[in-house]
Formats: structure tokens, sequence, C-alpha cells
């Protein structure tokens, strides 16, 4: 039997998935890790623990579907953006991985600015604003703490390119995941030479790297007698999880939306040309689709699904998830005149409201928990209507597909269709990131002549919630309250790149 292995590393836990060639999965699984803060504002882990999930992980997946990883042909990988560590020249890990959410950075973001326009930092990379959490600020941290470490670097391996280092012995990563380290030039495919000086490193202390679906390295000896994998297979570079993701739920053409909804939600869509950046509003974070000659443009909101979380925890609900989407489903649309801010944690998009926090507004005497249940799910289905929009921008939308732990909500899924006026699919696979890797997988091996058509015909659609045109005055009059609480109490904060 011949299988393509998708691998996604995450923040807080590593995915794997075993597919035939026909998109089927023999074998999924996930493996939890946990990164630590030595100090405030740090988050680092120790490298070898994404090695060991994915081991623990391919002898899961195998056990589930009865087969060995020498059947495995090739290995598609896509990972969180913004981390990274230094080894030296014989493969040392000379820092712990230093994640996403690592705030040391933070300091360096001022002299950052002094040095880019920040529309034109975001013309070059994709990314929306100068940040703390970018790659660039935390290398400039070790120049200036701990530069021997940087000078006795040999690899500045960012997360997808150590994964790759791991199974093969080389240093090689994906030109996507490059871009959100905002060292790497998206527009040029290159390393951004301005910025390394800035930041006082060499490009040849970074990966090689390669476009999404190329191949990158192949199994070494070493990994094969450990894993049980051939020698000699193909490791394809990929994407960033969200990207692999949108490509597993089959999102490669224009009109079609992802969204992932779970702690937070992230929503993407293709386009063939790229909106023109504004100093007047947010911008959205672009880079390439791991389709040739298509970009995936994405927006984020920081609190979602952990709203009800929050409901359960903070205010002291015994219902379970389902039993609050019956009890949400006992009121009426609109909530009976309840409305929510669901920004806890602040937003980036699509206005820039980073001192947001929620608000829960209109509640009544007459309210129970059906109305105020309700109102949470609104909320959340009123972030994805203002997000597909906005990433829109007036062309049409005409289907989501919906990922992430809200999908398993038929409540929720048809209440977003209703919001929306969009219908909302749910793929049978779940686990999109992990099939977009495999498809790349197997694009770089030539299983695939196209990857467009593979995510065509082998995403399958389980179900579709179509919208209610009955419901549509009830949601516009709610979305309409909503958006105007958010404007009453917060005042958007102008762009950076404006400034």
């Amino acid at each position: 039997m011949t299988l393509l292995c998708g691998i996604d590393v995450g923040t807080t836990g590593l995915k794997l998935g075993l597919f035939r060639p026909d998109g089927k999965a023999v074998g999924t699984t996930s493996v939890e890790y946990a990164f630590g803060s030595p100090q405030s504002g740090f988050a680092e882990m120790d490298g070898h623990a994404y090695w060991d999930a994915l081991k623990t992980a391919l002898k899961d997946c195998c056990r589930q579907g009865a087969c060995r990883p020498s059947e495995v042909e090739a290995i598609g990988i896509s990972t969180t953006g913004q981390a990274f560590l230094l080894m030296d020249g014989a493969g040392r890990e000379l820092t712990p991985m230093i994640v996403w959410l690592d705030h040391r950075g933070d300091e360096f973001v001022a002299p950052t600015r002094e040095r880019f326009d920040e529309l034109a930092y975001y013309q070059t990379t994709g990314i929306g604003a100068i940040s703390g959490l970018s790659t660039g600020p935390k290398l400039m941290w070790y120049r200036r703490y701990r530069p021997e470490l940087l000078d006795h670097a040999a690899h500045i391996a960012l997360i997808d390119s150590y994964v790759i280092w791991r199974l093969t012995g080389r240093c090689v990563g994906s030109s996507n995941v490059a871009g959100f380290s905002g060292l790497w030039n998206t527009r040029e495919g290159r390393w951004w030479d301005e910025m390394l000086n800035l930041v006082g490193i060499e490009a040849r202390q970074l990966p090689e790297i390669r476009d999404p679906a190329e191949a990158g390295a192949t199994v070494s000896s070493k990994v094969a007698a450990e894993t049980g994998l051939r020698e000699g297979i193909t490791v394809a570079v990929g994407t960033n999880d969200q990207f692999a993701g949108a490509l597993g739920a089959g999102n490669v053409d224009p009109g079609i939306f992802t969204d992932s909804t779970g702690t937070a939600m992230a929503v993407s869509t293709t386009v063939l040309e790229l909106p023109k950046p504004t100093r007047e509003r947010q911008n959205p974070t672009w880079g390439w689709h791991a389709v040739p000659g298509s970009y995936t443009l994405m927006s984020f909101c920081n609190t979602s699904g952990i709203l009800l979380k929050w409901l359960r925890e903070s205010l002291g609900f015994a219902e379970s998830y389902d039993e609050m989407a019956q009890l949400a489903a006992a009121s009426s649309p609109g909530s009976d005149g309840i409305t929510i801010c669901p920004h806890y944690e602040g937003t980036l998009y699509p206005e820039l409201l980073p001192d947001a926090s929620g608000i829960v507004a209109g509640l009544r005497l007459r309210h129970g928990k059906p109305e105020l249940v309700r109102a949470f799910f609104e909320a959340v289905a009123f972030s994805l209507r203002e997000n597909v929009e906005f990433l829109a921008s007036g062309s049409a939308a005409e289907r989501i597909r919906s990922l992430g732990g809200a999908a398993k909500s038929a409540f929720w899924r048809q209440m977003k269709a209703d919001v929306t006026g969009i219908p909302v699919e749910k793929p049978l696979c779940q686990e999109a990131a992990i099939l977009g890797d495999a498809l790349m997988a197997g694009k770089a091996v030539g299983i695939y002549d196209s990857l467009a058509d593979a995510a065509r015909d082998l995403v399958r659609i389980e179900s579709v919630c179509e919208p209610n045109p009955s419901l549509k005055g009830a949601y516009d009059e709610a979305f309409g309250r909503y958006r105007e609480l958010i404007r009453r109490n917060y005042q958007p904060q102008q762009p950076a790149a404006s400034r």
C-alpha cells in the first residue's frame, strides 16, 4: 500500500496522518506537548519534544491503519509560524525553540519601525504590522543579549526546517513559512537583505528555501533505522498550518472561504490578484498559495470558540457544549436583543482594536440561559461574517468550508450560513492541515500532476448548510446591533502602516 504522510507541527501539539493517494485517511492522531516560560514574556520548548511527538504519532497511525512506516512514499509538513532555534555546524542545538508567542522581541519593534515604513514592510512580507512576535525582533534580542550564540549559529532553523532537518539532516524550509518570519521578501522570493542587515545575521545562516509542494530533502539512513521509514523517501516542504488547512479543505479557487473556529478563528480565501494595500484601513495577511499562481488572504480573531469555554468555567454553566447548543436553539435569531462583543483579548481584524474587551449588552430580567448562550454563538457568527466581507472586498463569496471544533456543531454551522447568507460546508476530513500536507507530498513525488486538481477531486464534503432566506431580516438587524456596539465602545486605531 502506498501512503502519504502529513505532519502539522503546532504550538501545543503535533498532528500526523497517513493517507492513501485517493485522499482516504488510514490513520490520524495527535500528540500534545507544552512550552515553558523561564521568565516573563518568554515562551520556549525543547526541540527534541517535536521529534519525540513525531515518532510517537507515526507509530500510533501505523497501529490504527494496520500498516508499516516503510509503506510511506513521501512526507509533507506544515507548521505554526514565527518559531526558530539556533544550531551549530554539527547540528547541536544552541537554544530551545522560541515559539511564536514569545515576547522577548517587543523592545526591538521601535527600531525596526524606525528603519522600515510599515506599509512597505507589509508589501514586502505580507505581514500587516511589525510586531515583537516576528522572528526579526527576537533575533535582535539575541544580538544584544546573547551575541555569542548568534555568532556561533551555523543554522537559524525555522520550525519547519528544524523538523525537516531532524528527518533528513538538511536544513531546508518553505518559502511560505519563511514569509511569516518577516525575514523573507515574499514578493521577490529571497531573503530580505535589508532586514537581515538590521538584525545582524547572514543569509547563509538561514535555511535553504523551496516553494510549497517541492521536494526538500530525503529521509536519512539514521532516521530510517530509528523510525522504520524507508531511507531516501522525499520530504516535501509545505506551508503555514492555516494555509495547509485551506488546501486540505479544497480552498483552491476564488470564492471559497475557510473558517477554522477553535479557541480562536482564522478565515482565509484564495485570490488570483492581491488587493491594493492602503494606509487608511487594516490590510489582510497574504502569502503565496500552495497552488502556483494564487495567493491566500487571511484574517484572524483572538477569541472565538473559547467564549463557550469561558461561559462554562467562569459563569458556572454546567451544560456540555451540545447541551449549550440545544439551549441556544430554544431562543430566536437575534437573542431577543442581547448583543455581545466577542473580542475579549482585542482583535486586529477587520479593524484594529487591540484594546477591545468583551461586552454583553441588552440584558433584561426576562432573559434566561437560552438567550444568553445564543448571543455568544451569534457573536462568533457575526465575527465570521465581517471577516468574510473584509476579505471578499466586494467580490462574490460562494461558500464557506468549516473546520475546527465548532464545525462539529450542526447548529452552529447552520447559524453561520444564516448569518452570512453563504452555504457552509463541512469537509469530511476535519484534519485538513495534514491532508493538505499529504497532498503536497504527493505532488512533490509526481503522484498528482496538479495540486489544485487533486484538492478539487479528493476533498469530500460531508454536509452542506444552506442559508434560510426567511431569517435574513432578523440576522441583518442583529448584525447591525453588533457592529454598532463595537463602534460605540471602541475607536479603531489607525493602521500602523499609516502612522
